[in-house]
């Protein structure tokens, strides 16, 4: 009696086209018969633009780095947890200790570019529940532990939560197993690079001040001219020995080569990096080249009006169609301040709603179990009746 699509917002929009839902030009090309004509059908792809930075700590940090690395010593002592009190052990948490959401101050957006600057004061100045970015620190570092030097780390990952760019993903072929054309969008707004930059240095203050810091993994940083106070620098020469005791190398090293850190006081008074314009484009770049997904995509089959380039209707119905309905996060119109988890789950739980109404099901709540809820005796915790 109805059609559910649900495929995500990379796998609906391709469904529908192949199914002759979408921009009738391309339809055409492709010779597939046009079913309804909605050029939103794959337009305004969405996603939070990522980046991350990783930092040494000192060696007493308890961080998931040297079970990572293979140390079998290690992974003895993990696994041995994990086999006593899976709950209480170190391997079933995902080494996220902290996360924030930030915005700039009054003043800051004054610093940045006015691409930034009209979004600012359109979209984000006089709603104080929008962030800007969302912050996680990750114990260990976010990185193939094969090609890093040992030690301790943690992982600074960042990402926008309300992006200007915009991607889109179509058919090329109306064979199902023929690729796609898709394009994410990334930076392809101005706008998106100011708050990305302000937020790097954010957080690079934020660990600068860590009790555990213990330098920049300069690899997996920007690298400023040498002589910039922005130059990140490596590891210290006491915690270098405290990991390679017998090291006959530890404390060499040429020009700017290798540049290690001072000993860190976390009880020095540590004022902000001053950053200069070729530091700011050199941040750019940076971001450019490393910019990435967070898996958070959304966005190609928007409900919104027709005439604004919508897919669905405020019950999911796809226009132009007879129950047919979306039901991913395909259907966003914009963006929202969060990991993605429980909007597609509250989507699911809508469209459930939706679903029963129309063909007259009566459901039982709650639809499913409560996790960790005793189940009634005797009854079913779904029924259907």
């Amino acid at each position: 009696e109805c059609v559910v699509l649900s495929a995500g917002a990379l796998g609906t929009p391709q469904i529908l086209e192949r199914s002759g839902v979408g921009s009738a030009t391309l339809l055409r090309q492709l010779d597939i018969k046009v079913v309804s004509d909605l050029p939103g059908v794959g337009e305004k792809y969405q996603d939070h633009l990522s980046t991350l930075s990783i930092f040494r700590v000192s060696n007493e940090s308890s961080t998931p780095d040297d079970f990572l690395r293979g140390d079998l010593s290690a992974q003895k002592e993990l696994f041995s947890e994990w086999e006593i009190c899976p709950e209480r052990a170190r391997l079933s948490s995902n080494a996220i200790d902290a996360g924030f959401k930030i915005r700039p101050t009054e003043e800051e957006p004054k610093e940045m570019e006015p691409e930034f600057n009209k979004l600012w004061g359109t979209y984000f100045k006089d709603k104080p529940d929008k962030p800007i970015m969302f912050c996680v620190i990750v114990a260990g570092a976010y990185a193939d532990h094969t090609l890093l030097p040992p030690g301790k780390y943690i992982t600074m990952f960042q990402y926008l939560e309300y992006p200007a760019s915009r991607g889109k993903i179509h058919i090329q072929s109306a064979n199902p197993y023929a690729e796609s054309f898709f394009d994410s969008g990334f930076m392809s707004d101005k706008a998106d690079f100011a708050p990305i930059r302000w937020s790097y240095k954010k957080t690079r203050e934020v660990v600068r001040r860590m009790d555990a810091f213990r330098g920049e993994l300069t690899s997996h940083h920007l690298h400023f001219h040498p002589a910039s106070p922005a130059a990140c620098k490596g590891i210290d020469i006491q915690t270098a020995k405290q990991i390679l005791p017998n090291g006959l190398t530890v404390g060499i090293h040429m020009g700017t080569w290798h540049r290690p850190s001072e000993p860190y006081d976390a009880s020095k008074i540590h004022y902000d990096i001053k950053y200069t314009k070729e530091d700011d484009a050199a941040i750019d770049d940076w971001i450019a080249d490393h910019v990435e997904t967070t898996w958070h995509s959304l966005g190609t089959c928007a409900m919104k009006p027709l005439e604004q380039g919508g897919v669905v209707d405020k019950k999911l119905n796809v226009y132009g169609t007879e129950n047919l309905k979306c039901v991913d996060l395909s259907i966003r119109p914009g963006n929202l301040g969060a990991n993605t988890y429980s909007a597609a789950l509250l989507i699911g739980e809508k469209a459930a709603d939706l679903l029963c109404e129309e063909l007259g099901i009566k459901v039982r709540i709650p639809h499913a179990p409560v996790p960790h809820a005793p189940a009634l005796r005797g009854v079913a915790a779904t029924q259907v009746r």
